[in-house]
């Protein structure tokens, strides 16, 4: 892949890359004509070297981590969770004093 780029010298004098853009993707090198006629004994041949050199073939995109799952499932539990805490904080205060009234009101 060939890239442009441009380089911004920083307050601490380092450069930085203040632009990136990929200008154009290169593919694998291309067949001699001889081989491009579609001969499969061609290709089987360059699928074998290709093999044998150990190289993987394609490269796997990385997978993010299922731990940043943890922060929105984090926030729609709070959706939920917040309400019921209060509820049951209030819920518990007027029992309480209800508890507590009545024990007044009878003595």
């Amino acid at each position: 892949m060939t890239a442009d780029v441009e380089l911004v010298k920083g307050h601490d004098g380092r450069w930085r890359v203040d632009y990136w853009m990929p200008n154009k993707f290169h593919g694998p090198p291309a067949v001699a004509k001889t081989k491009q006629a579609g001969s499969p004994q061609a290709l089987d041949k360059t699928a074998t070297r290709r093999k044998a050199s150990g190289r993987p073939s394609a490269v796997e995109p990385l997978k993010p981590s299922r731990v940043w799952w943890v922060v929105p499932i984090g926030v729609l539990s709070l959706i939920v969770l917040a309400p019921l805490g209060i509820g049951v904080a209030i819920w518990y205060r007027n029992r309480r004093a209800a508890r507590e009234y009545a024990r007044g009101v009878s003595r």
